[in-house]
């Protein structure tokens, strides 16, 4: 069976065997009605993270589209008291649009500040939830983390999170994590992280470093590829 994994590998598809899920690119977009900007990503992506937050702690978002193709909510956590919020993420992981895109955050009411953040990957194949797939923090505290468990094999995560820390310096990113687009809305602000690297098995921690304790509306994604090579535990590209 391995033979025959290997074989395949190598016959049917043009992408490394040994391709592992990497990041491409990270955009941004603010604004106080719907949020829209151009994503331009280097490679081509076969993951599509978004995360869309509101200064407040109302659900005003609708849907998200990424080059027009509808994405998936995948989870999302208000932050009630405080310094209220709101955070939703939304993931793409199949039909992808190639080239420079138009991200949209569809807003279905209210004019408060807005912040979104969205990260492509690659990969060898297309790209799936990984595991239980997400988890949420909203609630006051300090180095805000989730775990999201139930994965066998490698994988890759991204999180965004609305915080009451008052300037973007006072958060920094976890172990294993590297730092992304933020936003100070005055006296709150926005965070995104993503996976340095692949981690290559296990449940996934996602964890923002913060200054003190403070208020949190928080949401991460771990993802894992479509097809997996049982020789390798990595992929092979089938579609």
């Amino acid at each position: 069976m391995r033979l025959l994994a290997i074989l395949a590998c190598f016959l049917l598809q043009a992408v490394p065997c040994w391709a592992v899920i990497a990041f491409d690119a990270a955009t941004e977009g603010t604004g106080t009605t719907a949020l829209t900007w151009t994503h331009v990503p280097v490679g081509t992506p076969k993951g599509v993270f978004l995360f869309c937050m509101n200064n407040t702690n109302a659900d005003v978002f609708s849907g998200a589209t990424y080059g027009g193709t509808a994405m998936t909510q995948i989870n999302n956590a208000t932050d009630g008291t405080g310094e209220p919020g709101f955070a939703e993420g939304y993931f793409l992981g199949a039909s992808i649009p190639t080239g420079n895109q138009a991200v949209v955050c569809t807003v279905s009411t209210g004019s408060t500040a807005k912040h979104g953040v969205v990260i492509t990957v690659t990969a060898a194949s297309n790209t799936q939830l990984a595991g239980t797939g997400s988890g949420t923090v909203a609630v006051d505290t300090d180095d805000p983390s989730v775990t999201i468990t139930g994965i066998a094999g490698a994988s890759y995560g991204a999180a965004g999170m609305h915080s009451g820390q008052n300037t973007e310096g006072s958060t920094t990113a976890g172990t294993g994590m590297t730092i992304g687009p933020s936003n100070d809305y005055g006296t709150q602000t926005t965070a995104s992280e993503r996976r340095t690297t692949q981690q290559a098995s296990g449940n996934m921690a996602i964890q923002f470093i913060t200054a003190a304790s403070d208020d949190v509306a928080m949401v991460g994604i771990a993802i894992e590829q479509t097809v997996p090579d049982v020789a390798t535990g990595q992929a092979i590209v089938v579609d």
